[in-house]
């Protein structure tokens, strides 16, 4: 399960790096349903919010 939840982060940072969409559009997109743990988790992951990655 860890795989498939670390596989997700990274297809969503690559589109908050890459594309203009709503970060919430792109973590629904990729199944993150709960944004609050979203963002522990990818913050957890990358060391980042990712509202900091998008700036």
């Amino acid at each position: 399960m860890g795989y498939v939840r670390d596989l997700r982060l990274d297809r969503i940072r690559h589109d908050i790096l890459t594309t203009g969409d709503l970060i919430g559009d792109i973590a629904h997109r990729w199944g993150m349903t709960h944004l609050g743990r979203f963002a522990g988790e990818y913050r957890t992951r990358f060391g980042e919010l990712p509202s900091a990655t998008r700036h």
